[in-house]
């Protein structure tokens, strides 16, 4: 066989690791977006694999980059708190809405308006109460 075709050879293989590496490393973090629309604090506990304590503060919008779970979640909002899971599989926005007004309506799935009484509900969406 020819040394350069070799050389050739060993060269796309050595890139493919890397590159295959590089891409399975990216994606197993994801974009976790917090939009605060109330006039105090949000904050996101997150327990999985990892844990998580994220606060934004008060007419803020933060992102996040964590890694891809259902985590258990506890939110607390507008002096309350609230328990159920959120899927970061993908990746998510959560806009949290007045204290004093319901959400006027539920937004989509992967942007997902919250208040705390009244988060969306159904297998579509990825924060569950």
């Amino acid at each position: 066989m020819n040394k350069k075709l070799i050389w050739t050879l060993v060269f796309v293989l050595v890139a493919s690791l890397i590159l295959v590496s590089v891409v399975s490393a990216k994606s197993k973090l994801v974009k976790l977006e917090v939009v605060n629309k109330t006039d105090q604090s949000v904050f996101l506990s997150l327990t999985g694999t990892n844990f998580y304590y994220l606060a934004v503060a008060p007419g803020k919008t933060k992102t996040f980059t964590v890694e891809r779970e259902i985590y258990t979640r506890t939110t607390y909002s507008c002096d309350k708190s609230e328990s159920g899971t959120v899927d970061i599989t993908h990746q998510l926005r959560l806009v949290f809405t007045s204290c004093y007004n319901d959400a006027p309506n539920w937004g989509a799935p992967s942007l997902e308006k919250v208040h705390i009484n009244d988060s969306p509900k159904g297998v579509y969406w990825y924060y569950q109460r």
